[in-house]
């Protein structure tokens, strides 16, 4: 399946610049957490400072989300779905987690904080692969 990138950042009152087409087909398509240094490797027509304005312009508008993984690094990735993380600590590997229970602990920590809504959370777990762990 393929995405109308023009459309959806017609959609969300977004310049349609070749950049952000570029930066979009590419996290798109990549279907994994990369840093703005890797996209710069990857499409190097297209310097670092504006990978990294594109990418706020799509965390601000959720088409990406921002992947803390203990690295000196920010990484983002084309919200295909909501998910979390498994990271290596060893190699690096990802691993998607699909299911999600902490959508029905979001709406129970409404009703218990001081917090009138929730928007949004992010949960990476870390440990060792098992192709690390036989090493």
């Amino acid at each position: 399946m393929s995405l109308d990138y023009a459309k959806i950042l017609k959609d969300l009152n977004l310049k349609i610049t070749p950049a952000r087409m570029e930066v979009f087909d590419f996290l798109y398509k990549i279907k994994r957490p990369v840093s703005a240094e890797e996209i710069n490797l990857k499409i190097p027509s297209i310097n670092l400072t504006t990978i990294y304005r594109t990418l706020e312009q799509f965390k601000k508008y959720n088409i990406i989300s921002k992947i803390e993984m203990r690295k000196d690094k920010m990484y983002f990735e084309y919200i295909h779905s909501h998910h979390h993380h498994i990271i290596c600590n060893s190699c690096g590997d990802i691993e998607d987690i699909d299911n999600c229970k902490m959508i029905d602990e979001s709406k129970l920590l409404n009703k218990v904080s001081k917090f009138a809504k929730i928007h949004s959370h992010s949960l990476e777990f870390f440990g060792t692969c098992n192709k690390c762990a036989k090493k």
